[in-house]
This record gives C-alpha cells, sequence and structure tokens, in this order.
C-alpha cells in the first residue's frame, strides 16, 4: 500500500524495543532527496531513512546500504550509537529489513566507528557496495571488518544477505 502511495518506497527498517521503526526510500535519480524530506515529499528535519543510489533494491547478494540521521531527539538512527555498547547488542542482535518482495531479519555481525575520510580512504570500505555472490566480495569484506570492527560478532558467508545503516556519530544540532 505505501508503494502505492509514493513509488519510491522500498522497504521497511526497524530494530526491536526501539524508536527505530520507518520506511525507506529509493530515488536514484535524485540520491539524497529524502535527507530532508518525509515520505510525502514535504520538507522534514528529520528527513527519512533512504537506501544509497547505487545500490540495485532487487540484488539479494548485494549490500544495501541504509542512511539516516542522528537525531537529538533520539529519532532516526540516533539508537544506532547504542550498539557501541556490547549489552544493547546482546539485547538486540538483530535488525529487520523488508522489502516489497521480502521480508528480512538481518544479524549484526559487526559495529563501526569510522572517522569521515576521503572515499579512497581504506576505512571508507564500508560504503563500497559488496556482492556476497563473489567470495573475493567476502573476503574483503570479513578482512575489513577484522580491521575497522569496534565490536565483530561473525563473518560474512557467500550469498549471504547483507544491509548497512549509516548515521553520523554526533547528533544533530536542529530536531
Amino acid at each position: 500500500d505505501l508503494a502505492a502511495i509514493n513509488p519510491d518506497f522500498v522497504g521497511w527498517v526497524s530494530i526491536a524495543d526501539t524508536i527505530v521503526d520507518y520506511p525507506v526510500m529509493y530515488s536514484p535519480s535524485e540520491p539524497q532527496r529524502y535527507l530532508h524530506r518525509d515520505f510525502d515529499t514535504h520538507h522534514s528535519v528529520t528527513g527519512i531513512p533512504f537506501l544509497d543510489a547505487r545500490c540495485d533494491p532487487a540484488s539479494l547478494t548485494e549490500n544495501k546500504i541504509l542512511y539516516a540521521h542522528n537525531m537529538r531527539s533520539g529519532q532516526m538512527f540516533a539508537q544506532l550509537i547504542s550498539y557501541l555498547e556490547p549489552e544493547f547488542l546482546k539485547t538486540h542482535p538483530t535488525i529487520g529489513f523488508d522489502t516489497l518482495t521480502r521480508k528480512g531479519d538481518y544479524s549484526v555481525f559487526a559495529v563501526l566507528q569510522i572517522n569521515l575520510a576521503n572515499m579512497d580512504d581504506p576505512s571508507m570500505q564500508c560504503y563500497r557496495l559488496f556482492d556476497t555472490s563473489e567470495q573475493q566480495d567476502v573476503d574483503a569484506l570479513n578482512a575489513y571488518t577484522l580491521e575497522y570492527a569496534v565490536i565483530r560478532t561473525g563473518e560474512v558467508q557467500q550469498y549471504d544477505h547483507i544491509i548497512s545503516l549509516s548515521t553520523c556519530q554526533h547528533l544533530g544540532s536542529i530536531d
């Protein structure tokens, strides 16, 4: 029903017992369209979670990168910062991401805390579109998380379905 209202709707992201329970948008011709717009495309300081324009929403093996603000009010992806605490990860080990064609529960296998750098910097590999159908991508992703993850609970296997949720560490100044 939501896709009929707004064709940019591609899924729903949620983390049980948190405020993270939002539609996810995708607008590849205008990549950051939902950075400061709501589901109805009206101006919104909080924006709404959106899928990286480089991603293929239909692919099962390609990493899906979802972005949202870290709001002082706790809205959007502010709760992700809690994954830096092992106890939060223990009580919230999965993230739901349902698409128009598939229901998905994803186990958290790594938590990263990186400083923004040039996209060529090795630390920024988390924004690469890993494809788990390729063993070399799986190996590269596992090597990356081994080096850069603050918390690592496992390894990715070939053909795993993975998502990445991204937000800034610093709380938004407006909300």
